[in-house]
């Protein structure tokens, strides 16, 4: 679905709803998935959630 809109390198998928957050992220073979109520976190989640996946991507790189 991804590559059907154009785009080339899935960073992550947030969804957002009335009472919180969840985030998908890709990292390499697996993703790194978590959810929050706390609205005001989303942007440190999402840097911390950037930083690991790109750990893990080296880590495990697709095969």
């Amino acid at each position: 679905a991804i590559e059907t809109m154009g785009y080339t390198n899935m960073l992550e998928v947030v969804l957002r709803g009335d009472n919180g957050f969840i985030i998908l992220s890709a990292a390499g073979r697996f993703f790194l998935m978590g959810a929050s109520r706390s609205m005001p976190d989303l942007g440190k989640i999402v840097k911390i959630f950037r930083y690991y996946s790109k750990e893990i991507s080296a880590r495990y790189p697709r095969q």
